[in-house]
């Protein structure tokens, strides 16, 4: 079915559609996940490309990262616990400069570009499933995700209003 969504709907989708995928579900269900996974990866491999940091950004933003990190008793930069980035010193002064560098390389205008981006529509095909065949043991949030692709449930079947 062809439905039309915002770029960053889109990435939610996705994001949803291979949390949900790790699951152990029925047949149908996951042949449905799988499929739209399927039909996204290509609008997903090019968003990618499309709101990729600018390069000079992210190896200054790097740089200021490691210069003003906090610093163990060896000197080394503190890891932050169950994290990729680093402990800032100081987190404003570091929001400052940071801010400078966006400003330099480009990455300000980038990143109002990439806003932009994500707001356009584009139509995309997604596989449908009935409401009926998704698993009872799907949540609240993990429907909200996955609401694209499910149709409405019978009339008999929706709750009151």
């Amino acid at each position: 079915m062809k439905v039309t969504m915002k770029k960053k709907d889109i990435q939610d989708f996705w994001r949803g559609l291979n949390v949900v995928a790790q699951g152990d579900h029925n047949r149908l269900f996951a042949y449905a996940i799988g499929r739209n996974l399927q039909k996204l990866r290509p609008i997903i491999r090019l968003l990618e490309v499309e709101t990729k940091p600018l390069e000079s950004f992210e190896r200054s933003s790097m740089a200021l990262a490691r210069l003003m990190a906090k610093r163990d008793e060896k000197g080394n930069p503190v890891q932050i616990p169950g994290n990729v980035g680093l402990a800032i010193d100081d987190p404003p002064a570091f929001q400052e400069k940071l801010e400078a560098i966006r400003e330099s390389t480009g990455q300000k205008k980038r990143d109002e570009e990439v806003a932009q981006l994500l707001e356009s529509e584009e139509e995309i095909d997604i596989y449908m499933i009935d409401f009926e065949r998704v698993p009872e043991t799907m949540k609240g949030a993990v429907f909200e995700t996955l609401m694209p692709m499910i149709r409405e449930p019978n009339e008999s079947e929706k709750s009151e209003e």
